[in-house]
């Protein structure tokens, strides 16, 4: 199909908005009457039922993991959220639950909204409570157990401690955050973190979560509930690369390897996990962007309805 022939089909596409019947999706509370002010109600028949048919096609393993994905859109709309340090520097945000590339679940955000369908947990922030309530959609079978892995956007101690509650494991990097938080660790942040030698690590436990401090090239902070650091088996041989020259963070590591391009090091099981699960969503935006429809729009539903369709 040529580009003239393809915008000549897009400008007259047009999709209706939906009826309250034919909703699949709960409407945020007290927002009945306001319906057309959300922008993803005019594709919820669609986002439902694509989303439905993705938990059927794929029998998820033991290791998933949630992340943000951002969806292209610069025109006039508060619902979008401006990041500039991102690579795309506005659009929609949309949560979702993934491995190895192939999206299982997603939760569509409003900067205005909030994030759509949520279901808020007294303890958590939204964010958490939205990771909660995605891991509880997991499967439920005989000797079922998962494990999800997500950055420092939604790591808390309490949401830990719920998902151990329903036997699923989580692992992740952290900020020193909360009133729980290891006073050790945060000390170790401000004032050492570039003194130590690389590899030291130091831990905690605060309410049976396992709080991680491990030197790198930066200083790692992590959380987990199924990692220990005092076995034979917390640590794994790892091959690992030298800086290049021109690297100007990574003063601590390339002492370690002197002269050599490569050394077999010792490194943190959790951190082995975390590099090697923790990239589901991210594998999902590189295997979409080479055959990337989206086209410069002015309706903002149509970004969505491309991100669909890629």
């Amino acid at each position: 199909m040529s580009l003239n022939r393809f915008e000549n089909l897009r400008r007259y596409l047009h999709i209706s908005k939906p009826t309250l019947e034919s909703m699949q999706s709960p409407i945020p509370a007290d927002d009945d009457e306001n319906i057309d002010e959300f922008w993803w109600w005019r594709l919820e028949l669609m986002l439902s039922t694509f989303r439905d048919w993705c938990q059927r096609y794929f029998i998820l393993g033991s290791a998933v993991s949630i992340d943000e994905i951002i969806v292209r859109f610069y025109g006039r709309s508060a619902d979008t959220f401006k990041m500039p340090g991102k690579p795309i520097k506005q659009g929609y945000k949309i949560f979702a639950l993934a491995q190895d590339g192939y999206i299982w679940h997603f939760q569509l955000a409003s900067k205005q909204h909030g994030i759509a369908e949520l279901e808020k947990v007294n303890e958590l922030t939204a964010t958490s409570s939205m990771v909660f309530q995605m891991a509880q959609l997991l499967p439920k079978f005989l000797n079922a157990h998962f494990v999800i892995y997500m950055d420092n956007y939604f790591t808390s101690i309490p949401l830990f401690l719920m998902l151990r509650k329903e036997n699923i494991g989580a692992v992740r990097t952290t900020r020193p955050l909360g009133i729980n938080f290891p006073a050790l660790l945060i000390v170790l942040r401000k004032k050492h973190s570039t003194k130590l030698e690389w590899g030291t690590t130091v831990a905690d436990i605060v309410d049976s979560v396992l709080c991680i401090r491990w030197q790198d090239n930066n200083f790692v902070l992590g959380l987990s509930t199924i990692h220990t650091v005092y076995k034979a088996s917390s640590w794994v041989n790892s091959r690992r690369n030298r800086p290049g020259p021109t690297s100007t963070n990574a003063a601590i590591t390339k002492r370690v390897f002197g002269d050599c391009p490569f050394r077999i090091l010792q490194i943190l099981t959790w951190v082995d996990d975390y590099n090697y699960n923790m990239n589901g969503v991210d594998l999902a935006n590189q295997h979409r962007q080479p055959y990337d429809t989206q086209r410069i729009a002015y309706r903002t539903w149509v970004p969505l309805l491309h991100w669909i369709l890629d």
